[in-house]
């Protein structure tokens, strides 16, 4: 059995921006208030725009997308996603540097599997950011936590609510603890070389 402040939350709930039938509203607050009870600390990817919808938190993160080309077609001025996105920290600030940058071209695998996919490497920063051995993702998702999790060393624990991403995330896990692992290398003795 883990203890509740074993555990940190590491979440990128819907925005509430209607991509799908799910993304209708942002979720009501309780997992939330579960978290800021008993978690290490919860670290949420809110989406810009929707941080005056949560609770005020300990801290404000910064993850940015430099050169993003997501700008609606046909419009001046007007984006579809923020070059930058905020991550709101609750119970405490884990980070010493509270912005990173990158890439969600190359620093994603999520391969179109859902509409609103985080990159992997985001949630990699996120995860190491915590000292919690077990990570809950209450919006899992297509399992990019879940993913992130296996490559940082982490248990996991995954909710969600609809079956067709739930299986995706089973299968995106299953692949990524499939992978060949790189053997463990001995470790050679210092030696000393003439030194004339």
């Amino acid at each position: 059995m883990v203890a509740a402040t074993e555990i940190a939350i590491v979440t990128d709930p819907p925005y509430g921006v209607g991509k799908a039938e799910w993304d209708g509203v942002v979720p009501s607050m309780e997992w939330l208030d579960w978290a800021v009870k008993h978690c290490e600390c919860a670290l949420v990817t809110c989406g810009n725009g929707n941080q005056h919808l949560y609770p005020p938190p300990a801290w404000t993160l910064c993850w940015a997308r430099p050169g993003s080309v997501q700008y609606a077609k046909g419009t001046v001025g007007a984006a579809c996603f923020s070059h930058w996105e905020p991550v709101l920290c609750y119970v405490r600030n884990p980070m010493r540097v509270d912005y990173r940058s990158f890439n969600p071209q190359t620093d994603s695998d999520a391969k179109g599997d859902h509409p609103c996919p985080k990159p992997v490497k985001v949630m990699e920063w996120l995860i190491q950011s915590t000292e919690a051995q077990t990570i809950l993702d209450p919006f899992m998702g297509s399992g990019t936590t879940g993913v992130a999790c296996i490559r940082t060393g982490r248990r996991f624990i995954g909710i969600e609510i609809e079956p067709k991403y739930c299986q995706i995330a089973v299968e995106r896990m299953e692949s990524e603890l499939a992978q060949p692992c790189l053997p463990t290398l001995e470790p050679q003795q210092a030696k000393q070389e003439a030194l004339l």
